[in-house]
């Protein structure tokens, strides 16, 4: 991987989880408890200035009437909605890395950050990571405002920037107006000095061990799944590999994590976000 384009991707990887900021509130008001870890209401609180100025950002007006004040009250709610489904996944893989030893030394943070910055010009990248969000940025617009095709987007406009396979994430992740809106907000925000590397690359790396350690579970549980892994170290290019897609692992974790989300013991304190653990446990 080239160094720059390092920097990129752990930007992305980074970006994908700060797009909420929470308040304070009834800090100590247990929303819902998951694997006996309590949820509470700081965790996951989004500032209702906040929620107006993603409506401002999606409807073009000020939040004057009585009715844009209770869309306002809506949109709060279900950007917290979609915090706490973040919350509970991020606290079942919490537990789920700790039993299946997934952890990163001091050590090797300071590693990665050494290879990623080697020979790197750290405030051109700034620059040219700002320029790689605004393009990326565009194409998403493209796509959910203007409906142009997704494909043909990333022809022109992605192809030498990132994969297909992280444009579908990207396209999937940003599907929501608020997301969007969120993203635009960050890509005008002026360049800021380099921020502590350090929580990022903890998570991207965290990140990686845990796929390996649920391909490992994957492997161990599912004939089907071992097999596969096998001919793509011994013979790429078979048609058992091939008929596959490129999605085929990406597939098979979503359903082994889908599986530990059901699994889930969570008890809900406060009713009003019931639907939010429902759907997660479909």
């Amino acid at each position: 991987m080239i160094a720059g384009q390092g920097l990129w991707l752990l930007k992305v990887w980074w970006l994908l989880g700060m797009l909420e900021v929470a308040i304070v509130g009834s800090a100590t008001e247990t929303i819902v408890v998951v694997n006996g870890r309590p949820i509470t209401k700081s965790e996951i609180a989004v500032a209702y200035a906040y929620a107006e100025k993603r409506f401002r950002r999606m409807e073009g007006k000020e939040p004057a009437s009585a009715d844009d004040k209770r869309a306002v009250r809506r949109l709060q709610h279900t950007m917290e909605g979609e915090k706490l489904e973040r919350r509970i996944r991020g606290v079942i893989r919490d537990q789920v890395s700790k039993n299946l030893g997934v952890s990163v030394t001091n050590e090797e943070v300071r590693a990665r950050w050494r290879e990623l910055t080697e020979n790197v010009d750290i405030e051109r990248a700034q620059v040219e990571e700002k320029r790689n969000f605004s393009v990326l940025l565009d194409a998403l617009e493209e796509v959910y405002l203007a409906g142009e095709n997704p494909e043909h987007v990333y022809d022109s406009l992605l192809m030498e920037r990132m994969s297909s396979r992280e444009w579908e994430v990207h396209l999937a992740y940003y599907e929501s107006a608020e997301k969007r809106c969120a993203f635009r907000e960050f890509v005008n925000e002026p360049i800021k000095d380099q921020e502590d590397p350090d929580p990022a690359i903890r998570g991207m790396m965290l990140a990686e061990q845990l796929d390996a350690a649920v391909d490992a579970a994957l492997e161990r549980d599912d004939a089907e799944f071992a097999e596969y892994l096998r001919l793509v170290k011994t013979d790429p290019a078979s048609s058992k590999v091939q008929s596959k897609g490129p999605m085929y692992r990406a597939a098979k974790r979503y359903e082994w994590w889908h599986e530990r989300y059901r699994q889930a013991k969570i008890e809900m304190k406060d009713d009003r976000f019931k639907e939010v653990v429902k759907g997660l446990q479909q």
